[in-house]
């Protein structure tokens, strides 16, 4: 465990900046839908299609890149994940047809899928034990801070350029994403374990979490995230085509909305951490932050018409929905041992919110057009960000403070 205060904080300010740049790759697309459904004369459903398959072929990724990252290193597995996913996100914009950026989105966000759970793992492992979930929280801001920024960028390049002038931003990305091998040392604790790990083959080490005390554990992290990315798939990328559609909002305007949203959303991403960290324990403060954020997902689609109301709704559900993330990659960190941890954010965390990540959005799709977009958000999305706390109530609580490998 390292003790410098110095090069802890070197660190996780690393690892935000990479969750940051994953984040603002992948948001791109979700301020481009409704320019690349102008152009291509295609709907909802063909454009949900490709985020669910981008989804469907991340799943298994994320179990490769987890194991990658338990065999031959985090920083190593992260600079690939981060490099080669940018560059796939700027090959966008020379998409000659809905075929070509189809496979691009597919292979670029399975990619970058990987960068989560690394990041997780490399922060848990960094962080003294009494701070872990604040500093995970801080390093967690890093992907409201990638939809802001890359609303920033998205706006004004839209309303001059068009829809293909943002992804040319990623690729300033992949030069930023080398120097990682530079800045940032290896874990420790997993030098330490590395002998171990690699002395077990991956099947034997999702063996090892699919049975004794790490099963039920396995089955029900998986099982919230699942839900986690179902609510969050079936929303985040569709409400800048929400509010364009619904609320006639132009698609600069819509990105510069959700972006702000998202970074007055920090604020939950901190606080979430904080009352985790040192006044509840971190599964009490999921389950009150997922349903305020049930609450708050209702209130902005069904109670706010005026754009202070949007902001204000929207920002509510930022705050505490998508807020409560940090508390579950910290929870997850806790549950499982060093030489099992990559490899069960991949299932969990990878895997597991993925699946939700592929289905939701062509689910949403349809109802949207069957029902409209409240009855469709009311009947798939805030159930399952409601289900994510009642699901965690069966989960054991972890001590704030405990340190890893001695829970």
């Amino acid at each position: 465990m390292i003790t410098n205060w110095g090069s802890i904080l070197k660190i996780i300010f690393v690892c935000m900046l990479a969750y940051m740049f994953a984040s603002f790759d992948q948001s791109l697309f979700g301020y481009a839908i409704p320019g690349i459904m102008g152009e291509f004369k295609v709907g909802l459903p063909a454009i949900s299609l490709m985020m669910s398959m981008g989804f469907v072929v991340a799943a298994p990724v994320s179990l490769m890149m987890g194991d990658f990252a338990d065999r031959f290193g985090r920083k190593k597995t992260l600079t690939m994940c981060l490099a080669l996913s940018a560059f796939l996100v700027g090959c966008h914009a020379f998409s000659t047809d809905l075929l070509v950026l189809g496979v691009l989105r597919v292979v670029g966000f399975a990619v970058s899928a990987g960068v989560g759970p690394i990041v997780t793992t490399y922060a848990a492992e960094t962080a003294p034990p009494r701070y872990r979930g604040l500093l995970i929280g801080i390093m967690q801001c890093g992907y409201p801070l990638g939809w802001l920024f890359a609303s920033l960028a998205t706006a004004p390049l839209i309303e001059t350029y068009g829809w293909r002038a943002p992804f040319f931003t990623a690729f300033l990305v992949v030069p930023v994403a080398f120097t990682f091998l530079w800045l940032l040392p290896e874990s420790t604790m997993f030098r330490a374990a590395m002998a171990k790990i690699s002395a077990r083959p991956f099947k034997d080490r999702v063996a090892d979490l699919l049975r004794g005390q790490y099963r039920r554990r396995t089955i029900l992290v998986t099982l919230v995230y699942f839900l986690f990315g179902a609510s969050y798939a079936g929303s985040a990328f569709f409400f800048p085509t929400f509010l364009h559609e619904t609320r006639g909002y132009s698609m600069a305007d819509a990105a510069r909305l959700v972006g702000l949203a998202y970074g007055i959303g920090i604020f939950g991403y901190l606080t979430s951490s904080v009352v985790g960290e040192f006044l509840l324990s971190r599964r009490q403060t999921f389950i009150i932050w997922t349903w305020a954020g049930s609450l708050g997902f209702a209130g902005f689609i069904w109670l706010a018409e005026t754009p202070t109301e949007n902001l204000l709704w929207f920002s509510a559900l930022a705050i505490f929905g998508y807020g409560a993330m940090p508390l579950l990659q910290t929870m997850k960190a806790e549950l499982f041992p060093t030489s099992l941890r990559a490899t069960a954010a991949a299932i969990s965390g990878g895997a597991g919110l993925n699946i939700g990540y592929a289905a939701s959005p062509v689910i949403v799709a349809q109802a949207v057009e069957t029902v409209g977009w409240q009855m469709a958000f009311s009947f798939t999305v805030i159930p399952a960000l409601f289900m994510c706390g009642v699901l965690t109530l069966f989960l054991e609580t972890i001590t704030s403070g405990t340190a890893l490998d001695q829970e």
